[in-house]
């Protein structure tokens, strides 16, 4: 039995690979996994588009979009395993020592934003339901939530092991509440009162989840023992995503409501719903201190359990000056920010790796592990997408996140046939 001292000193590996003799068992890494997608955000998504579609068309959507992101979630994680770095020292070998700190900082600081957020979702039903101090809910939050992510990958996959299970359980509940109320045929056949595209729904799904699919997949899946791990821990965590999602929609059908406190206290679950959403909560919130220490850390060589600390001061001021209005602003930030950076890493580690009229795979010399401080094509590439997301979503240009992906990809590819650098060859990538 491990020591607390030990408990909070685990190595992370945040500034090198993850050694063979430290990667997990495939159950460990698919709980984890899981984590990160059994959350309230995405609960409330599924509600959402719950109250836009119907039954069948929710269905519908839900198998596209599972697929996509399913693909995305395996190609990153393959990556993880092979190169078992965080997305942040990933991203050094496609942008450069210097040209990945811009975008690999941009991209910890939407995560800190995220730290406020889900510090919001407790405290704020509480307040609501039982007049509860909210402020202090938030700090005594802040404190618990933070646990997890100061120890590390140990202390998610302990996490995870206890909650993930609880709200599975409670989304079994709610979709029986569901039928119950309005009858399967009353689900099925319910038309919504402000209906919604079926294309705004695929891309809402895609555009959040991107995210994850760049920076949860690698900074989880580096730990995988085979590359059968990863592909197998993200089918399963895209299963129970879908079943989370499915289940928001099936509850929002059924009470009409897109807020979950008002839908448990209905059915008389007010106090255990606090319970549960503070602890669902708990994994959202430690994964995105977690994932943001190691983005920090990426580009700021400070040890993860000082960005953790950093990053759990900062959300815990933000929760308690009141940031749950801007929650869609901050979601557009995202899907302008990331998008570009997933296509860039896509193009060169699936395309410029593999194809030699792109100037042939990476020689073996060593000096070429040696980082560049710049890859122009890749930083310019991200800079003008993510410029050009920015401007599509003031715009309201439909479908943005995938115009931002498909322009970063086009981008990084034609650069990279003008701009004639050396290729950074990726340990442990082939």
């Amino acid at each position: 039995m491990p020591t607390l001292k030990q408990v909070l000193t685990l190595n992370d590996y945040e500034q090198t690979a993850v050694p063979t003799n430290e990667r997990r068992h495939l159950a460990d890494i698919t709980m984890v996994w899981i984590g990160f997608a059994v959350t309230m955000s995405i609960f409330m998504l599924g509600m959402t588009i719950g109250l836009g579609l119907t039954f069948w068309n929710m269905v519908w959507v839900l198998l596209v979009t599972g697929v996509i992101l399913t693909i995305i979630d395996i190609m990153s994680s393959v990556v993880a395993y092979k190169t078992g770095l965080t997305w942040a020292l990933v991203s050094r070998y496609v942008f450069g020592r210097q040209g990945q700190r811009l975008p690999v900082f941009v991209a910890a600081l939407i995560y800190m934003g995220w730290m406020g957020f889900n510090l919001t979702w407790a405290p704020n039903f509480a307040k609501d339901a039982f007049g509860w101090s909210f402020l202090w809910l938030v700090i005594i939050s802040g404190v618990i939530y933070t646990l997890t992510a100061y120890i590390g990958f140990a202390g998610l996959k302990w996490l995870s092991r206890v909650c993930v299970p609880l709200f599975v359980i409670l989304c079994i509940y709610l979709i029986g509440a569901a039928i119950a109320e309005g009858g399967w045929t009353g689900l099925t056949q319910a038309q919504p009162a402000k209906p919604m595209p079926v294309s705004a729904a695929i891309a809402a799904l895609i555009g959040i989840w991107l995210t994850a699919s760049l920076t949860g997949a690698l900074d989880v899946n580096r730990f995988c023992k085979s590359t059968a791990a990863a592909i197998h821990s993200s089918w399963i965590q895209g299963v129970f995503r879908t079943f989370i999602i499915f289940s928001g929609g099936v509850t929002a059908i059924a009470f009409g409501t897109g807020h979950p406190g008002a839908v448990l206290a209905m059915i008389g679950l007010a106090g255990i719903g606090f319970v549960l959403i503070f602890l669902i909560m708990w994994t959202t919130s430690d994964n995105s201190a977690y994932s943001g220490a190691l983005t920090f850390a990426g580009a700021i060589p400070l040890s993860k359990k000082v960005w953790v600390l950093v990053i759990m001061i900062f959300g815990t001021v933000v929760a308690a000056i009141g940031v749950l209005g801007f929650f869609p602003k901050w979601l557009t930030l995202i899907s302008a920010v990331l998008p570009s950076v997933l296509g860039i890493m896509v193009v060169e580690l699936w395309v410029l790796h593999k194809a030699p009229f792109f100037g042939g795979k990476p020689s073996d010399n060593p000096e070429l592990y040696e980082l560049s401080n710049w890859r122009a094509s890749a930083f310019i590439s991200w800079l003008v997408a993510t410029v050009a997301g920015v401007w599509m979503y003031i715009v309201k240009v439909p479908w943005a996140f995938a115009w931002v992906f498909l322009l970063a990809i086009v981008l990084h590819i034609s650069l990279s046939l003008i701009i004639k650098q050396r290729q950074q060859r990726i340990p442990g990538w082939n």
